[in-house]
């Protein structure tokens, strides 16, 4: 069974030929654990192997709007650990997609990824239909420079092409967005209207340290946990 593979950050090379949704290397993987904790995924669809490290947690609530998901899942993000520490979300990349399921949002197959890698997370396979996808969803680690840091509030050029392609490839430009939870615990939301505005030809570093066009943080969510 090949499922497509999203991912946020820099692409790894893939020996297996290309996907058709969103332009991301084809992989081989099958079900997932069920128990509400981090488990990594093996080529054969079980726990426990190493393919793409790839690992997931539960997140079942349902939303009243995207972004009411997207602070609800940086809410999950923010208490995963796997050490007792509780910053994980500091040190490596988690994410989701947020997807609609009739009036309520959530975060697709109820899952939130990592790769334990600090530069990108693979999403897992995205779903069938592509109008049913309100966004994306990951954190910037926390990074030794605070300049680094308040550089991190905003999306990086990765961010911004993975957002293209998403609606390249059929999504509705104007119902999605691109959310953030940056390196000191605020979620923001970037919407394809704007996402542009804050590539590195239209947005200096000074700009970024400054704050310049910052959206406010995402204060509530408004959700039921199911």
């Amino acid at each position: 069974m090949t499922d497509l593979i999203v991912v946020i950050g820099p692409r790894r090379s893939s020996t297996t030929g290309t996907s058709q949704f969103w332009g991301f290397g084809v992989n081989e993987s099958g079900g997932y654990e069920t128990d509400p904790q981090l488990y990594p995924v093996d080529s054969e669809g079980g726990g426990g192997g190493t393919w793409e490290n790839e690992l997931a947690e539960i997140h079942t609530a349902q939303c009243q709007t995207g972004r009411d998901a997207a602070k609800s899942i940086s809410s999950t993000i923010m208490r995963t650990d796997d050490t007792g520490s509780p910053n994980n979300w500091q040190k490596f990349e988690y994410g989701a997609t947020i997807v609609k399921n009739g009036d309520r949002y959530a975060a697709f197959n109820s899952k939130v990824y990592t790769d334990w890698l600090p530069t990108e997370v693979h999403l897992g396979a995205p779903p069938t239909s592509s109008e049913l996808i309100a966004g994306l969803i990951h954190n910037h680690p926390r990074k030794a420079s605070h300049f680094d840091n308040l550089e991190s509030r905003y999306p990086i050029e990765d961010d911004i092409d993975r957002m293209v392609q998403l609606v390249a490839d059929g999504v509705y430009p104007s119902t999605s967005s691109f959310f953030i939870l940056d390196p000191f615990g605020d979620t923001r939301e970037f919407p394809y209207s704007t996402i542009q505005n804050y590539r590195n030809a239209n947005m200096s570093r000074p700009d970024r340290l400054a704050g310049n066009d910052l959206p406010a943080p995402i204060l509530e969510e408004n959700c039921v946990d199911l």
